[in-house]
């Protein structure tokens, strides 16, 4: 049984360092969370989409993806978190479009 648990746990340990090798997909849910989040861990709790996340959650998002050496979206779902994004009220609207601006325009530059 120990030796089963030792395998597991390496296995897992080798899933995640290829997965931070090769990159993530994200999907609309999380981009969202992740723009959010990254304006404000505040505003989190208050946009409606977000309201099944919390900010533990985006830490851990952002945990995760910090060691990835790329990060994948598709037309879709950028068009998709802009309309979610674009649903939150004023101010904090145009800092979260800005955001999102900010990180699809550095993504293409990598």
């Amino acid at each position: 049984m120990a030796t089963l648990c030792r395998s597991r746990i390496a296995s897992c340990r080798i899933l995640s360092e290829l997965k931070a090798l090769v990159g993530y997909f994200l999907d609309t849910n999380l981009l969202v969370l992740l723009v959010v989040g990254s304006e404000s861990r505040d505003l989190i709790s208050k946009h409606r989409r977000l309201e099944h996340y919390s900010s533990e959650d985006y830490d851990i998002l952002y945990r995760l993806l910090e060691d990835a050496d790329e990060l994948f979206v598709t037309p879709n779902t950028l068009t998709e978190a802009s309309n979610l994004v674009s649903q939150h009220r004023e101010p904090e609207r145009s800092l979260l479009m800005r955001r999102l601006q900010y990180s699809s325009t550095e993504a293409k530059k990598s």
